[in-house]
């Protein structure tokens, strides 16, 4: 298992005996090798342009691979997750359905399911959409 992130505060949390840490930016990581499993979780809310992480997992994918997200919705709860975050300096981004849908026709892929986990995220499956 390889975890992506721009911290290494963060990668210095990971279980080294079964997660190899790579510090790097996950919009442009060239990394060596496709995957059959993506997960995003606390990521795209935090990065300016989701287009360019959504684009370079695309990238890292098979043709069958799965990207899982998870992502703040555009809602009552999630403004007041955003605004929990502000107070704290960070400036992070919501998802609405629909929004989401364009972004993921435009970097190459398709919504498999959704779920909703309460209070304010989604959990979007995703696969590869066909060239």
């Amino acid at each position: 298992m390889l975890a992506v992130d721009s911290s290494a505060a963060m990668l210095a949390h990971l279980p080294r005996e079964r997660v190899t840490a790579w510090l790097g930016d996950a919009a442009s990581e060239d990394i060596e090798g496709r995957f059959d499993c993506i997960v995003c979780a606390g990521l795209l809310e935090f990065v300016t342009h989701p287009e360019l992480v959504l684009s370079n997992a695309r990238r890292l994918a098979t043709s069958t691979s799965s990207l899982v997200l998870l992502l703040p919705e555009a809602n009552l709860q999630g403004r007041l997750y955003r605004l929990f975050h502000r107070r704290h300096g960070l400036k992070i981004s919501l998802f609405d359905r629909s929004d989401i849908d364009t972004l993921f026709k435009k970097t190459g892929w398709k919504r498999a399911e959704t779920t909703r986990v309460w209070p304010f995220a989604l959990v979007v499956k995703l696969q590869p959409h066909p060239k």
